[in-house]
């Protein structure tokens, strides 16, 4: 049936079968060496070598002194030398403040990373969908411009035949050639988004090939509850907020470390020229912080944690919100969508089919069916404006949930 030759229920778009097919799967997976990827691997092995310094002793001190320059005697003859070797003692509260810094490092950067990849993923997809309408809409464009091309010169014929006025022709050249420059427009807009599509999966170029893929009408929403709850678990700016809240607490930790005293040992030998004789000195060095130094460093710890609170809860708000956007323009978009499916385009064939039939029996000319043609193709370009708007809305929400839609797991 013509109805089911035209109506795109599944919006299937192949370009040319000589070339090689680029499914979104492919384009996801060419994702993966993205160079961003690769300097978010290398951050994170940076911050795992951080972990092998922790528990050693940062330095230790060597010092010579020499005493009694003057004396009795004549010369060094009354002096002290003494060589000193200095080690600050580990302090157990110290290094594993350290080492929770250091695997918060780690963790920072394992986040940046899953946010990269999360958002890396999200935009090849959505530009992968973009690129499809596109191509769609271009081939509809190109289908009214045939459309019209067949107007004209049947209008010229008419014209030249003495059956129909010169302004036949004015008005139907005015329809071909706002249908050409439609197409051309499309045709840059599909270059655009196959230019974008390989900026996305970060590659130099993308050899010429076919975009397969499905644009489908009928998807579904889990509940609101379960993408907010997805956002508040694992949303990359969530998480990253609940990072610099354990980053506070590790900071009033630290505080708590820095004001209590720290001590080095001391061991050396001192030589007495007076006689030649040596003595072996030890020794315990410590250092007393004022707590009262630390007073308002405390406090601002404390505040800062607040803030975070706060900023977590205004994150949290912000992206909720743009969520309830974007799930107010899937619905409305997949209720014009289903319209068009189900109601106008089965109409637009219907009237399609009749004038093909008619045309047949030699009831109706070619003018009908032309009309009956563009109309149709006008009806479809809706569609297609609409399932665009619908797959905006599904990778938006997809990008801001982190919950698949369209069974491209990523």
């Amino acid at each position: 049936m013509l109805f089911q030759r035209l109506c795109f229920l599944l919006l299937f778009l192949v370009f040319s079968s000589q070339l090689d097919a680029l499914t979104l799967a492919e384009a996801l997976k060419l994702s993966f060496a993205h160079l961003a990827m690769r300097t978010a691997d290398l951050e994170v092995s940076k911050t795992h070598v951080g972990l092998k310094d922790i528990g050693k002793h940062p330095r230790d001190g060597l010092a010579v002194e020499i005493e009694n320059f003057s004396g009795r005697m004549k010369g060094f003859s009354e002096s002290e030398v003494t060589l000193a070797w200095k080690r600050p003692l580990l302090n157990g509260r110290q290094t594993k403040v350290k080492r929770d810094f250091a695997e918060l490092a780690i963790a920072a950067a394992g986040l940046e990373k899953e946010r990269l990849r999360w958002e890396i993923s999200a935009n090849v997809q959505a530009s992968f969908h973009k690129a499809l309408s596109m191509f769609q809409l271009l081939e509809n464009a190109r289908e009214v411009a045939s459309i019209s091309g067949a107007f004209l010169a049947i209008a010229k014929a008419r014209v030249e035949a003495g059956a129909g006025p010169g302004r036949e022709i004015l008005k139907a050249e005015l329809e071909f050639n706002r249908a050409a420059l439609d197409v051309k427009r499309l045709e840059g807009k599909a270059a655009e988004a196959i230019t974008s599509l390989t900026r996305e999966i970060g590659v130099e170029n993308l050899p010429e090939t076919n975009l397969v893929g499905t644009l489908i009408v009928d998807i579904d929403l889990p509940e609101i509850s379960k993408l907010q709850a997805n956002i508040s678990t694992f949303h990359p700016s969530v998480r990253a907020v609940d990072l610099q809240l354990h980053d506070a607490t590790l900071k009033q930790k630290q505080l708590k470390v820095d004001t209590r005293p720290t001590y080095d040992i001391e061991a050396g030998i001192r030589n007495f020229r007076s006689d030649d004789s040596h003595a072996f000195i030890f020794g315990i060095e410590t250092t007393l912080p004022n707590r009262k130094a630390f007073v308002g460093a405390v406090e601002a710890s404390a505040i800062e944690k607040d803030r975070l609170l706060i900023e977590k809860e205004r994150v949290i708000r912000e992206i909720f919100q743009l969520l309830d956007e974007e799930v107010k323009k899937f619905f409305a978009s997949r209720q014009t969508a289903r319209d068009l499916n189900l109601k106008i385009i089965p109409a637009s064939a219907k009237v399609l089919d009749m004038a093909l039939e008619g045309y047949r029996l030699g009831k109706t000319d070619q003018l009908v069916v032309l009309e009956a043609r563009k109309a149709h193709a006008e009806v479809l370009r809706e569609l297609l404006f609409a399932v665009s708007d619908l797959y905006e809305a599904v990778d938006s929400i997809e990008k801001l949930s982190g919950i698949c839609l369209v069974g491209e797991h990523h």
